[in-house]
Formats: structure tokens, C-alpha cells, sequence
């Protein structure tokens, strides 16, 4: 029985050591005032700047909000011809500064290395931007050109946005990620179980 439960913990240890291998992820910027809100509505702005470096699921947004009302934040993919959506999280955002928004169970979003932050505004044309931004001086927002239009579905390709260099702005918005157990884990499960059989043999 005690070698029984020596052999469970050691299992145990290398399934645990192997996931906390791996590493929540923020993906965005501080959550703090900036200069400047927009007044375009119907638009998208993604971040191609900033990416997620690894697989995750999406569990947390955070975002400084200058304004109230209703805001969509989404997760882009690079594909041919422009950027996949593939998945977004809506609030109605009832309260001025800094805030973590969790997302609910059964809404979180799987991203991938590569995949990129943004978000939609749907209000009047007169709508006030609820994220702030700062021009700065190197690549990252870009956003829907020939705005106002209709909105993405998520599988569907948003094609038409600008280039790195059609402005330079950074928005009070980030994404947090919790890790999904990479192959490594597993590999390292094994090995144990083979040098506990071994060990039992002898």
C-alpha cells in the first residue's frame, strides 16, 4: 500500500510540475487615462502589434473606461486576406476608470500563437469612444477602413483594415489568458510511469 501511494504521488508531482510549467499570458496595454477617445461607431480596431504567444483560453479583459455604454472586445486571427474573428465577449460598461471585466463560463475564448486583440464600437455616429488612446511612436492599433459598417460574425474575415503604419496608437485594453497544458506535460507523465514500472521489476 505505501509504495502504491509513493508511486500516486510521484505520478501526481511530474503532472503538476509539468503544468505549472506553463504561464498565464497578458496580451494589450496598462489600463490607465490617455489623452484622447474616438467618436467613430461601426468600427473595428485591431492590435497586430501586440500577439498571444502560445494557446490559451481567455478568461479576463481589462480596460480603463472614459465613457459609459457598450463595447464588444474580440480575438482576431491572421489568415489569408485579412483577420478571422474568433470570438468575442460584450459588456455594457457602467462604470468610469480602471476595471477587470472576467468572462463568464461557457464564453471563453480559445486564442493561439499569432492571434491579436481588438474591439467594435456599434453605437451612433456621435458615440464617444469608451477606451482611451495615446498617439506614440511606434506601430500598434489599426482599424476598420470605410467605416461605418456591418458588423463581423465570428468565423467570419474582416479584409478591409489598415497597415502597421496607418497610426499609432495604443488603447487602455488587455487580455489575459490561463494556459492550456502543452505535449511536454504528457511526455513527462509518461517517463515517470516507465521508471516507476522499471523500478517495480527490479
Amino acid at each position: 500500500m505505501k509504495r502504491f501511494f509513493n508511486r500516486f504521488s510521484l505520478f501526481g508531482l511530474l503532472f503538476v510540475s509539468s503544468v505549472g510549467m506553463a504561464q498565464a499570458e497578458m496580451v494589450g496595454y496598462a489600463s490607465v487615462p490617455r489623452s484622447l477617445s474616438d467618436t467613430a461607431s461601426k468600427i473595428n480596431f485591431l492590435d497586430p502589434s501586440k500577439s498571444f504567444t502560445s494557446s490559451g483560453t481567455l478568461t479576463e479583459w481589462n480596460l480603463y473606461a472614459e465613457n459609459l455604454g457598450d463595447v464588444s472586445l474580440r480575438v482576431w486571427r491572421p489568415v489569408t486576406g485579412g483577420y478571422e474573428l474568433i470570438g468575442k465577449n460584450d459588456y455594457s460598461i457602467s462604470t468610469l476608470g480602471a476595471q477587470s471585466l472576467s468572462v463568464g463560463s461557457g464564453s471563453e475564448i480559445s486564442v493561439q500563437a499569432n492571434d491579436i486583440i481588438g474591439f467594435h464600437y456599434a453605437g451612433t455616429d456621435s458615440f464617444p469612444g469608451i477606451i482611451p488612446f495615446d498617439f506614440v511612436s511606434v506601430p500598434g492599433y489599426v482599424y476598420e477602413l470605410g467605416w461605418p459598417t456591418p458588423d463581423t460574425n465570428v468565423g467570419g474575415v474582416l479584409g478591409n483594415v489598415g497597415t502597421a503604419g496607418q497610426e499609432f496608437r495604443q488603447y487602455s485594453l488587455s487580455a489575459t489568458t490561463t494556459p492550456v497544458p502543452e505535449p511536454v506535460s504528457i511526455l513527462a507523465l509518461g517517463t515517470g510511469v516507465l521508471a516507476l514500472l522499471r523500478r517495480r521489476r527490479v
